[in-house]
């Protein structure tokens, strides 16, 4: 039999949790918190004012602060809404971490779509859960990033939602065997510069691990590539770096890898330098 536990469990701020429910993130937290105190549980829910009071109700905070002339005048103010929301997250988070007067919480459980309760989860004392009711948010997966240690626990409405926040193809620094090892393994390497590409040292990292190269012809990559090791499109034509990847995939890797060593390498580099140290003192 499961413990009963003493859980808050914290609410979008928008809109009260009540009937009739403003959207389904609602009605989903009206029907967890009803469940789980049936089952014995304690739920103190943390929503917005005007929610069921059946469900144990803490109101959170959302006050509109005095703002001055001077600060209301800030091109950089975000909306009013916004800054209240932040403020009432904030102060609960830091009730929860540091204590608000009331008995510990066993679990907390994060039923909002704000970030700070995901952002500040490593203070509480209490193991914190987050339900993912949205595809990703720069807000939320930044603030996931915050935590070095990873120890959020985290659970989605759908496997389709959990997918959709699993972590990109990212590998992180690599030492250069590491990257090269990487690098080769790809059966080709898009190179998108938005800019005039000075050289692109990517460009003949991949050549040098064998594996060919379709990008944009921005700067200087059209001077390192050769058809045989890459494909070049006009900028910024997506839809053709996209049909020219098939064709890039096909192409030799012996050729890839022996025009690095012609044009690119390190040794050829060294040799035209020398030769101009040359070519100064005689």
């Amino acid at each position: 039999m499961i413990r009963r536990l003493r859980i808050a469990l914290i609410a979008s701020a928008r809109f009260p949790i009540r009937e009739p429910f403003a959207g389904g993130l609602e009605a989903h937290t009206w029907a967890l918190a009803s469940a789980l105190r049936r089952r014995g549980h304690r739920i103190s829910l943390f929503a917005a004012p005007g929610s069921d009071p059946c469900l144990g109700v803490r109101e959170l905070a959302v006050h509109a602060p005095r703002l001055s002339a001077a600060a209301r005048a800030d091109l950089s103010m975000t909306d009013p809404s916004a800054m209240d929301e932040h403020h009432a997250y904030l102060r609960l988070m830091l009730d929860l971490a540091h204590g608000d007067g009331s008995p510990s919480y066993d679990l907390v459980h994060n039923n909002s779509l704000h970030y700070l309760p995901v952002a500040m989860a490593p203070a509480v004392p209490a193991p914190v859960v987050t339900t993912l009711h949205t595809p990703p948010t720069p807000w939320l997966e930044s603030a996931i990033q915050t935590d070095p240690t990873g120890s959020g626990v985290f659970t989605a409405v759908s496997a389709h939602t959990a997918r959709s926040w699993q972590p990109l193809v990212h590998a992180g620094h690599l030492r250069r065997t590491e990257l090269a090892a990487l690098v080769g393994s790809a059966r080709a390497t898009l190179v998108t510069p938005c800019w005039d590409e000075p050289y692109g040292l990517v460009v003949a990292e991949s050549l040098a691990c064998g594996t060919p190269v379709a990008g944009f012809d921005r700067g200087a990559l059209a001077e390192i590539l050769t058809p045989d090791c890459g494909r070049l499109v006009p900028y910024p034509d997506v839809p053709a770096l996209a049909a020219a990847l098939d064709e890039t995939m096909s192409l030799s890797r012996r050729a890839c890898r022996e025009r690095a060593e012609s044009f690119c390498s390190l040794g050829r580099m060294t040799d035209r330098y020398e030769s101009l140290y040359e070519e100064l003192l005689s």
